[in-house]
């Protein structure tokens, strides 16, 4: 079905909590969750509360197709704050016995990860604990260098093979390589920014990142001439702003923001995304005619919108 294809489907595109309300369904109310499918390869960028129905979809694809073979995603986290992880115990995949899941996210370590997730995902809020769960998960902590990481998914490989930039190089033409970016450009704990490269084709999708005044120019290095950048949008310039309802020092984008980001980084494509949740449809149509009309390759992205790079 995807078979030296480069899919992108938007399972959630709101910030900071979901939002359930006729006034939002043209844009979705799920938090954030990007569903990749990369030459048959599954990855799943977030698991806010969209990751539901990344698995929903999934499932309805590999009963089309009568795959009965082990299921294998990776599921790679921005960071740990709660819109970014509430969907996690409700992804079905993360109940199936035939399933690995592979996740990452920077922690201190594979076991600091997992332990992460369980105080604040299971032991006190669901009806299983972690190591009750049937699938075959593995927490990957990504605590090397971010200058320095990434993962390899190769046609005849089952699990993502871990390994750095060089290793990354000597990647051969069908597999699909993943690197990553670490800033400080979100509260506390800083973000992981991600690119997925495949075909001569390349996705970055930086979520939760205030961007300075003119640009970030690491972020700008590590999207050069990407074909699609996703990039935090939650405010406009106006709301950002604001004296009487500051949000800056938030860990959030504007959507001016966004556009000096594509621009600096010559990106292709630029998807706004991580929409604040007191903008209802009419205001984001507003936001969409005022900007779009201006810059070309702007796409205001909507819940289960599809993008395809190849």
């Amino acid at each position: 079905m995807y078979k030296n294809k480069f899919v992108v489907y938007f399972k959630g595109v709101r910030g900071s909590h979901p939002v359930a309300h006729k006034d939002f369904m043209k844009y979705g109310g799920n938090t954030a969750c990007v569903y990749v499918n990369v030459n048959n390869k599954r990855i799943i960028l977030d698991a806010g509360s969209g990751i539901v129905n990344a698995g929903n979809q999934i499932r309805e694809e590999r009963i089309l197709t009568q795959d009965k073979s082990r299921f294998n995603t990776i599921i790679l986290l921005s960071h740990l704050h709660f819109d970014h992880i509430s969907g996690l115990p409700f992804f079905n995949y993360l109940h199936n016995p035939e399933a690995n899941i592979d996740i990452f996210c920077k922690a201190e370590s594979n076991e600091n990860l997992k332990q992460i997730l369980s105080d604040f995902l299971f032991n006190q809020s669901f009806p299983l604990n972690i190591d009750e769960l049937k699938s075959n998960i593995t927490f990957n902590s990504i605590n090397v260098s971010n200058d320095n990481f990434a993962i390899i998914l190769r046609d005849e490989d089952t699990r993502p093979v871990i390994t750095n930039l060089d290793g990354a190089k000597k990647a051969e033409e069908n597999d699909v390589v993943i690197t990553s970016m670490y800033s400080k450009m979100h509260q506390k704990n800083g973000v992981n920014a991600y690119k997925i490269s495949y075909g001569g084709k390349t996705l970055v999708y930086a979520t939760d990142r205030e961007s300075y005044v003119g640009g970030d120019k690491l972020l700008s290095s590590f999207a050069r001439d990407c074909d699609l950048l996703i990039h935090d949008s939650q405010y406009t310039e106006c709301d950002y702003n604001s004296i009487a309802n500051v949000k800056q020092g938030f860990g959030h984008s504007s959507f001016e923001m966004a556009i000096k980001e594509k621009e600096n980084s010559h990106a292709k494509m630029l998807a706004f995304f991580h929409y604040d949740t007191n903008y209802n449809d009419e205001k984001i149509d507003e936001i969409k005619n005022s900007i779009i009309n201006k810059t070309e390759s702007l796409i205001m992205t909507e819940e289960n919108q599809k993008i395809e790079l190849l």
